[in-house]
């Protein structure tokens, strides 16, 4: 586990709470112990589990501390290879997390995602960041928009 410095934050109390909720997780008790959140928390390796239709792309990304982010390698689901995911993540101080994410599916396949929307919330202890994307796929030159695609990404070591 990953922690920082506790702060009871009163007024962010309810945000705090209703993020997390919507994000799946739990506020302990009837109050929430949050943690400032800083872009620090972001930095590492991690799983990213992309939704793609019916399909789950499992992709290793290297988060920056600047928040940029690529994939060491590609990503499959049960029957296709991706080329590798990139993008960039930013965390405020209250643990909201947003970005963009791009990738396309390998062999010329023609399709594309284009995530311009991530609205993503921290768990409370730093191992697990969900919510959903925004965003476009392109197939056979026809652009088609998405909305409120599930995205997870799951911790796994510190640094680069």
């Amino acid at each position: 586990m990953r922690f920082t410095t506790p702060l009871i934050v009163a007024p962010v109390v309810a945000l705090c709470c209703a993020g997390a909720m919507a994000a799946g997780q739990n506020c302990p008790g009837t109050g929430c112990i949050i943690s400032t959140c800083q872009q620090s928390m972001l930095q590492g390796n991690w799983e990213i589990f992309i939704s793609v239709g019916a399909s789950v792309f499992v992709c290793p990304i290297t988060i920056a501390a600047t928040g940029s982010f690529a994939s060491p390698s590609s990503c499959v689901d049960d029957y296709a290879y991706s080329n590798r995911p990139s993008g960039n993540l930013t965390i405020d101080s209250l643990c909201h997390v947003t970005g963009s994410l791009s990738f396309s599916l390998a062999g010329g396949s023609g399709f594309s995602f284009v995530y311009n929307a991530i609205s993503l919330w921290i768990s409370a202890d730093e191992s697990r960041v969900s919510g959903y994307g925004s965003g476009t796929e392109t197939f056979s030159g026809a652009t088609y928009p998405f909305h409120g695609v599930p995205l997870r990404l799951v911790y796994r070591t510190a640094g680069q």
